[in-house]
């Protein structure tokens, strides 16, 4: 079995983001032939002619249920009724969805592209993970991320010890979710004022995500209750 695998992710403001670079560097340290992704280059990476291939998304959900801006292009490649029902049947997949609880439509895109991923073909190895920023980052999060490699290893038969790596995700899902659930036409964030600092240690503090350009404009009532805890 294959043990070559593509993170991919949809993020509007780099909290997805940064997870799947974590997930990508994690696979590096495992000696993995891995690459990454934003979503709009699925097709181009032509990952779906790669037989026992695997495939990690992340992705977060933006406006009322919409994809973000580095994912559109793919969802309306693999949503069309006209793709044949195998096109991905030689992938293996599992999707990690950010969302919020507290919106009506938790985690809407990363629950979509897990059905429209089961729908074409692909068959996945690891269980759909949806983080709410409701109970916590670190609570939702890291047991998803946690169990990921043991299921990947025992997808490929593979025997690997675990990541080296002591980083942890610390950023909060609130970024995507406070800004990107505002239902509306045109995101309030010009594209250069999202952060592009991959949080990869827990030395980043939440204040680092909202930027002077970078800030929803509506603000959750328990922001700055969280950015208050998170900075002391």
């Amino acid at each position: 079995m294959s043990r070559t695998v593509s993170v991919f992710y949809g993020s509007q403001t780099g909290c997805a983001e940064s997870i799947a670079q974590r997930i990508y560097d994690e696979a590096l340290e495992k000696q993995l032939d891995a690459e990454l992704h934003p979503l709009n280059e699925f097709q181009k990476s032509k990952v779906e002619t790669r037989d026992g291939h695997f495939v990690i998304i992340v992705c977060s959900t933006t406006g009322n249920g919409d994809p973000p801006d580095n994912c559109g292009k793919f969802w309306r490649y693999v949503k069309r009724r006209t793709q044949p029902e195998d096109m991905l049947a030689k992938l293996r997949y599992t999707v990690l969805g950010l969302g919020d609880t507290n919106y009506d439509k938790f985690c809407f895109m990363g629950k979509s592209i897990e059905k429209r991923m089961r729908e074409l073909g692909a068959q996945s190895f690891y269980e759909f993970g949806a983080a709410d920023e409701a109970m916590g980052l670190e609570d939702s999060v890291e047991p998803w991320l946690n169990g990921l490699w043991d299921a990947f290893d025992e997808a490929t038969g593979g025997v690997s010890g675990a990541p080296t790596s002591e980083s942890s995700v610390t950023e909060s899902t609130s970024n995507d979710n406070a800004k990107d659930s505002i239902p509306t036409e045109k995101q309030a964030t010009a594209p250069s004022a999202v952060n592009t600092s991959y949080l990869l240690e827990n030395l980043i503090s939440y204040e680092n995500m909202f930027g002077p350009l970078d800030t929803p404009t509506e603000v959750p009532e328990d922001v700055p209750r969280l950015q208050s805890a998170l900075l002391s």
